[in-house]
């Protein structure tokens, strides 16, 4: 079991638009760091209508066929690796709400198992249709206007999230759309 002292002292910031980057360690894990530094990515989801415990953060994440809401706290207990916050800046608060009409209408999406084994040959352009993690925290953030992302630019990976590719979970986690990542276990 994994202490959740750190998470403990960020969760009061975590908000819808942020995510979570992660860095397994099983064989699954492994085979992905060939491509990327980061293994798996989850946005953060905190309904804005939410009236269950104003603590609770949820997490939307491609696991198990499909994208689904996970306890943050829980997921991170028994995680065989290592997790890092990833804060949306704060100049992009006012497009939160945004991304969680986009969070939310994605909840039971087909996983994009396709999709993601062409993206360890090459970036493939990102489709709505099926998902894998880092497709969807990518197409979360571009419900943020093209012109207000533009202003980060030069960035390679955010050039690729721009212009219609799927980012791999460590693009996201690089992008400068958030401010410097804490880790959280």
């Amino acid at each position: 079991m994994n202490d959740l002292t750190k998470y403990h002292e960020i969760r009061p910031r975590m908000r819808v638009g942020d995510a979570i980057s992660w860095k397994g360690k099983g064989l699954i894990s492994e085979a992905i760091s060939l491509w990327s530094h980061r293994t798996h990515v989850s946005a953060v989801f905190k309904p804005f209508d939410f009236e269950g415990d104003p603590n609770r953060i949820t997490i939307l994440e491609a696991w198990e066929n499909e994208f689904n809401l996970r306890a943050l706290s829980k997921r991170l207990q028994d995680y065989n690796g290592e997790a890092y916050y990833h804060q949306l800046r704060p100049e992009l608060d006012e497009y939160r709400e945004d991304i969680a009409k986009y969070l939310f209408a994605i909840i039971g999406t087909p996983y994009d198992y396709h999709g993601l084994i062409w993206n360890m040959f090459g970036l493939v352009k990102a489709c709505e249709d099926k998902l894998f993690c880092s497709e969807a925290v990518g197409y979360s953030l571009m419900q943020i206007p093209i012109k207000a992302l533009k202003q980060y630019l030069p960035h390679n990976d955010l050039l690729s999230l721009i212009s219609g590719k799927a980012l791999r979970p460590g693009g996201i986690a690089r992008l400068p759309l958030y401010l410097p990542e804490k880790q959280l276990v």
